[in-house]
């Protein structure tokens, strides 16, 4: 076959959800787009076909940002040529061309991973980490992108404290860097640490310890007692602290940054405590409290309300930790 630039159909692995039992093809390449070298190419051209009028549709709400862009609309409409996997592979090629030699290359990625998410969500693309861990962007998330894909998105952010559209959006941006990094997804359960590429988590640094909690807890509402990846399975932990090791609880904030309110205020009352070691390992249990549910709210003061009902209780989180240790190790 055809060398090509930017995508290729060798470099993958087939895993199986422990979930749902559905076979994957985890794309292992960093920068080359995965094509299974059985895609269906007519979907692909059906698909391509929209194009035209996607296009213009963009201009009239965007103006002269998508109108100026001759050479992306050329990529784009030349998906509704293709007739075989190497014309498929070669429009691909074109289109991330155009990102790489861009001088100013973040509004084309954007564009670019708008058509790349859609192939994705139709079995006929994988998506490599690059294009997002590089330019710092999520894929795009809307009806045209995701199609069904969009209904457990929105299950893993209904588990997020979420104040706005624009931060649902994000959240469902991060959860399908990690999805987009696999064909065949189907459902929430589908998403695993073996279904997926690990270098997209390595490259979304501290935030896909947040994701990767969202997802977990979203699975066990779905999926309940036959949700059993487990956060260790992703590699994460829960950090213990040691006494007198870190009375400013950074830690936490080094696993979600949101927490910094917590960590400011538990770092003032354990510095007014008389006794620090016995402060430092409650003010560590609450804030592993946080860390178990990304549901709960970041913000202290809304927390503290009387009006708010968290979807875990303290209470009852605690109740389910048979020993302090349970949490800390």
């Amino acid at each position: 076959m055809t060398a090509f630039r930017h995508c290729q159909s060798n470099t993958f692995q087939e895993a199986v959800s422990p979930i749902t039992g559905h076979r994957l093809r985890v794309n292992l390449s960093y920068d080359h787009v995965y094509v299974p070298a059985d895609a269906n190419i007519s979907l692909a051209r059906r698909l391509g076909a929209e194009l035209p009028a996607y296009w213009a549709q963009q201009v009239a709400i965007n103006g002269a940002t998508w109108r100026r862009a001759h050479e992306m609309r050329d990529a784009y409409y030349a998906f509704a040529e293709v007739g075989a996997l190497s014309d498929f592979m070669s429009a691909i090629d074109q289109m991330l061309g155009l990102v790489a030699d861009a001088k100013a290359p973040r509004a084309q990625v954007l564009r670019a991973l708008i058509w790349l998410t859609r192939l994705w969500a139709h079995g006929l693309v994988a998506i490599p980490p690059k294009w997002t861990a590089e330019y710092k962007i999520n894929c795009p998330v809307s009806d045209f992108t995701v199609g069904n894909h969009l209904a457990w998105l929105n299950e893993i952010a209904a588990v997020v404290s979420v104040k706005s559209d624009r931060e649902r959006r994000r959240v469902m941006g991060l959860a399908l860097r990690i999805a987009t990094t696999a064909v065949g997804v189907r459902e929430l359960g589908d998403l695993a640490p073996t279904t997926t590429a690990e270098a997209v988590r390595d490259g979304m640094g501290t935030r896909a310890t947040g994701i990767v909690r969202a997802i977990l807890t979203a699975q066990g509402v779905r999926y309940g007692a036959a949700s059993s990846v487990k956060p260790q399975d992703w590699g994460l932990k829960i950090y213990r602290v040691r006494k007198k090791s870190d009375v400013k609880f950074h830690w936490a904030t080094a696993q979600d940054p949101p927490l910094d309110h917590w960590r400011r205020y538990l770092a003032q009352w354990l510095a007014e405590r008389p006794v620090k070691s016995q402060a430092l390992k409650l003010g560590e249990f609450f804030l592993n409290y946080l860390l178990a549910n990304p549901s709960v709210t970041r913000n202290p003061e809304e927390f503290c309300r009387r009006t708010y009902m968290p979807t875990v209780p303290y209470r009852d989180w605690v109740q389910g930790c048979s020993t302090l240790l349970d949490v800390l190790h």
